[in-house]
């Protein structure tokens, strides 16, 4: 028998744990509830926009049929209205950034094995091989610096090229670079200089050349003209009209060109031939002329 004491104690502690109990019901916010008191307001959802401005890419030119790239690329070296030097091939220096030179080269690909274009004429190969490197300043990076052309004709053998100085190619795809034309559609060089490389022959690794180069440096270009030189004895001669013609062309405004034609090492034209700037110029000027340059052999600085 529970004697009436324990069962007054018992009934207070059943009391006090159910009135606790429901003290503690009361506490608890339904979920309901706190989803409508922490709504966020609708704007502040909505996503950040951005401030940078992404710049636009040129699209990749389509690829040209073998056929079309030859036409293509003849009319690119042909126009010398829309594209004068240091303008070349629809490139120019300074302006031209390499999403868009890419552009330009891409639809060669069919005849361009690299940076080379070229295509073949009765068992030659007539080559343009451009080079070109970006970076023209440190706020335009993309931009082509300088950009180099060389122009060749040359036959391919098991294990090395043979250089073919006399065809008629060179005239026909490359008139408007020849000695002649750059002379009379430019006017004078700043100056001319000649090089004799005489050491090519003796050393097995082909034949011995003579180069001229013309200065046109205030424009933003230079042009060099390589041609075999033939050992007459007491003179070395080197005819224009068989020469294989390179540029190096840069923005004019950019003294940076990485590239300068040292007179230390380079002879003028009246120092290698006698002849002055302006006779030089009359002379070879004339798409007719024939006439070779002549240097004394025993030359020296």
């Amino acid at each position: 028998m529970i004697s009436n004491w324990k069962r007054f104690v018992l009934f207070c502690l059943i009391t006090i744990t159910i009135n606790s109990c429901s003290s503690i019901q009361r506490t608890i916010i339904p979920t309901t509830d706190v989803a409508e008191s922490t709504t966020l307001p609708t704007e502040t959802l909505r996503p950040t926009t951005l401030t940078t401005t992404v710049p636009s890419r040129v699209p990749l030119k389509p690829t040209l049929s073998t056929t079309e790239a030859e036409i293509k690329a003849l009319e690119l070296l042909s126009d010398d209205v829309n594209c004068r030097l240091p303008c070349f091939f629809g490139i120019v220096p300074g302006q031209t950034d390499e999403i868009q030179i890419s552009s330009i080269l891409h639809q060669f690909d069919a005849i361009s094995p690299g940076t080379e274009i070229k295509f073949l004429r009765d068992e030659l190969i007539v080559s343009l091989d451009i080079i070109y490197q970006t970076g023209y300043s440190d706020a335009r990076p993309e931009i082509v610096k300088w950009l180099e052309a060389k122009m060749l004709v040359y036959r391919e053998q098991e294990t090395n090229i043979q250089m073919i100085y006399q065809n008629p190619y060179n005239k026909e795809y490359f008139k408007n670079y020849t000695l002649s034309y750059l002379l009379a559609n430019y006017g004078p060089p700043d100056q001319a200089y000649v090089f004799l490389d005489t050491g090519i022959a003796d050393m097995g690794l082909g034949i011995d050349l003579y180069l001229l180069h013309l200065d046109y440096s205030k424009y933003g270009w230079v042009a060099h003209f390589e041609m075999p030189l033939r050992d007459e004895g007491s003179t070395y001669l080197g005819c224009p009209s068989e020469a294989f013609t390179s540029l190096r062309l840069w923005s004019p405004d950019n003294p940076a060109k990485d590239y300068e034609l040292d007179p230390k090492v380079l002879f003028t034209i009246q120092e290698a031939t006698g002849l002055t700037l302006e006779e030089f110029f009359q002379i070879f000027k004339d798409p007719t002329i024939t006439n070779c340059l002549e240097t004394p052999a025993d030359i020296h600085k």
